[in-house]
């Protein structure tokens, strides 16, 4: 029974981990309209990202991910697999995760609708994604669905410093969540490559200090990405399921 949790929270993570990559990559510019005290240092960062995001129609890119469990001294094994991403408008933007290690699920996302097929039990769970829920599986992704404009409202957002990773410089960002955002995550770091100005690392401690770290790699930006890609056809027999 554990095993079968730890499954399906391992899946949430990636869902989750790649919801707050996209809610940070779809930052509004501050231009013209007044912004949260972010200080000095971090608006110029979140302004690349910004204008980044806006240059930005297709993203193909290979995803890892690593879950460690604070209380258990356990950790998952590794999931890898690919990341595709479209977006048409601000609010218009379809998702598509494969994950092929340790085995094979495809969860695609359109409008506030998923899909998730995990061919090896043959099953299919679909659903609505909650936009207001703060403790849906998906919290983050919720933003993408309102229009991202809610990250440096519920989360302080502060630079840790400069590094470097596999020879790229990056700035090392930390989100801590303010008052009316407790609860869910201690705090959430992200690392923005410099080259690219998205955030290609990740990591994610809850607020039993669980930890959960998931990385892009190979990223490929405004490739050709055709939209029956975004759509799922189930084989014949699968058995759905309502999540």
């Amino acid at each position: 029974m554990w095993v079968k949790r730890a499954r399906s929270r391992r899946w949430t993570n990636v869902f989750v981990g790649v919801g707050t990559m996209l809610a940070l990559l779809g930052f509004p510019s501050s231009r013209g309209r007044s912004a949260p005290d972010l200080g000095m240092s971090v608006t110029p960062i979140l302004e690349q990202m910004a204008q980044a995001v806006r240059r930005m129609r297709t993203l193909r890119a290979a995803l890892s991910q690593e879950k460690f469990y604070a209380q258990l001294g356990l950790k998952d094994p590794p999931e890898k697999g690919v990341l595709y991403m479209k977006r048409r408008g601000e609010r218009d933007l379809s998702l598509r995760i494969e994950i092929t290690v340790p085995e094979k699920r495809i969860i695609t996302v359109t409008g506030n609708r998923f899909l998730l097929y995990q061919p090896r039990i043959n099953q299919a769970i679909e659903g609505v994604i909650d936009r207001t829920s703060a403790r849906a599986a998906a919290g983050f992704l919720a933003y993408l669905f309102n229009g991202l404009t809610q990250a440096a409202e519920d989360y302080e957002i502060t630079l840790a410093g400069y590094e470097t990773l596999q020879g790229r410089r990056v700035s090392h960002l930390v989100l801590t969540p303010r008052p009316n955002r407790r609860g869910v995550y201690r705090r959430v770091d992200l690392w923005v490559d410099h080259q690219l100005w998205l955030p290609t690392v990740q990591k994610i401690v809850e607020a039993n200090r669980d930890e959960t770290l998931l990385k892009l790699d190979e990223i490929q930006l405004n490739v050709n990405l055709p939209d029956g890609l975004f759509v799922q056809k189930l084989p014949p027999g699968v058995q759905r399921v309502r999540g």
